[in-house]
């Protein structure tokens, strides 16, 4: 269809801004229906999530690079602190990713503009932890015991994107690598999260 209006010389607005919305759409299902495969597949055991022992500090580096760009275009900022660059930790790299990139995603989604949102990575004696803190609109007391659910999402956000599955999935990978995930927030007042990984 976009090849088509494309050779169209009389093709109007309209069906450009209906097009768009077709493919706006189309992302939206897509997106949806690659959630709810990850969500099935780990909940059946059908996918094994693998913890091999890892340099931490690298992973973390690599995860926020992948997103970085797309989140300068909507004036949002990146500041990684670290510790020891030799720390390890016991994880999966390809799902571990998918639960920090979901919480660098949300980040991202609920931050101010023009906001930094910090990356710090710390080492206790069980666990490595990481760290992502944003400026934010926050979550409410009330809201913090449920914003692991399956398809939960608060009122307050129901304008921004997204299906409920993020944090979900996250936790349910960091609970498959013997790690956790903590939230720690304030409404009005943007939130932390911390991924906890085994150090073993």
């Amino acid at each position: 269809m976009e090849e088509r209006l494309k050779k169209r010389e009389d093709a109007g607005g309209e069906e450009q801004e209906l097009l768009q919305e077709i493919i706006a759409q189309t992302e939206k299902l897509e997106f949806l229906v690659q959630s709810l495969t990850k969500m099935s597949r780990l909940e059946s055991n059908i996918i094994k999530v693998s913890p091999q022992k890892g340099k931490v500090i690298p992973f973390v580096r690599e995860t926020v690079s992948q997103i970085e760009a797309a989140a300068r275009e909507k004036r949002r900022y990146f500041e990684i602190g670290e510790v020891d660059k030799g720390c390890m930790a016991l994880f999966d790299v390809k799902w571990t990713k998918e639960a920090l990139g979901n919480i660098l995603d949300n980040a991202v989604k609920y931050s101010y503009e023009d906001s930094t949102i910090q990356v710090l990575i710390r080492e206790y004696e069980l666990y490595v932890a990481i760290s992502v803190k944003n400026k934010g609109i926050g979550i409410s007391e009330q809201e913090s015991s449920k914003i692991f659910g399956r398809f939960y999402r608060s009122e307050k956000v129901l304008q921004k994107e997204g299906v409920g599955l993020g944090l979900y999935l996250a936790r349910k990978i960091l609970q498959r690598e013997n790690g956790y995930i903590e939230v720690r927030s304030e409404e009005g007042d943007g939130a932390e999260f911390i991924l906890y990984l085994w150090k073993g």
